[in-house]
């Protein structure tokens, strides 16, 4: 049975990254017959932040997004635009009395023979 969605009335589960994701490409193609359902009184989902009376910022979950996809990545900086933090991603194991970057690379020094 083949379903069309132009037809349906569609139930989205959740006011978090997805969710939204899914709400806002619904309308980009044109399909309004759609309800979102969140049991928070916010949206964000895992993905939400909030502010402790001394002003620090707690997150409820990980905010990380790792996308080569342009038409996402453009919708991120349209509807973010300042809010958008960007930073490279550094990650460094101890071994061997020092500090290596990880994602390991070969190179001569770290191939030499250190005893």
């Amino acid at each position: 049975m083949q379903m069309n969605l132009a037809d349906s009335k569609i139930a989205i589960i959740g006011a978090g990254p997805t969710g939204l994701g899914v709400a806002w490409r619904l309308q980009e193609l044109g399909l309004n017959d759609w309800t979102l359902f969140e049991k928070e009184s916010y949206a964000g989902g895992l993905a939400a932040s909030f502010h402790d009376t001394s002003g620090f910022t707690w997150d409820a979950g990980g905010h990380v997004l790792f996308s080569h996809y342009s038409n996402f990545d453009g919708l991120i900086e349209r509807l973010l635009g300042d809010g958008w933090l960007k930073h490279e991603r550094e990650s460094w194991i101890w071994m061997r009395e020092r500090f290596i970057r990880y994602r390991f690379r070969i190179t001569s020094a770290t191939c030499r023979n250190r005893r």
